[in-house]
């Protein structure tokens, strides 16, 4: 990885959330959002994954150090696992949207979520009050 790269990528303009994600996962700094919450999010479309991309090949990053985003970040696993496809797709001018969105389940499942309807995902806790509170109404 060339670090004086991520350096100066960090404040090309060329930037996203998951990206941000990646470049604060390598350079061993916390990010956050507006409110302290941690920004660890994933790609979710071919412009999300444009920007993380171009950030890997921009500072050299390897796939060993890749893996290194893992371990900061669980729930990326799926994405770095299918990392050389999504880059194939990528490479070839072509969407990205379907495999990344095949892989969401298995990222919020990481994160711990639950589904509790088609393509609506909350916390455990969540589901269960949501499911106390509609047994109660029964």
């Amino acid at each position: 990885m060339d670090v004086h790269e991520m350096i100066a990528w960090i404040v090309s303009g060329d930037t996203g959330i998951s990206s941000k994600t990646i470049w604060a996962a390598l350079m061993g700094v916390p990010y956050t959002i507006y409110d302290g919450r941690p920004a660890d999010d994933i790609p979710y479309d071919t412009g999300d994954f444009g920007r993380c991309y171009r950030l890997v090949k921009r500072c050299d990053i390897t796939k060993d150090e890749l893996k290194e985003v893992v371990a900061v970040h669980k729930d990326w696993k799926p994405i770095i696992d299918n990392w050389d496809k999504l880059c194939s797709l990528y490479e070839n001018n072509e969407d990205c949207y379907d495999l990344l969105d095949s892989l969401e389940k298995e990222v919020f499942k990481l994160r711990g979520l639950v589904e509790i309807r088609k393509g609506y995902w909350v916390d455990k806790d969540s589901a269960l009050a949501i499911y106390n509170k509609d047994k109660k109404g029964k």
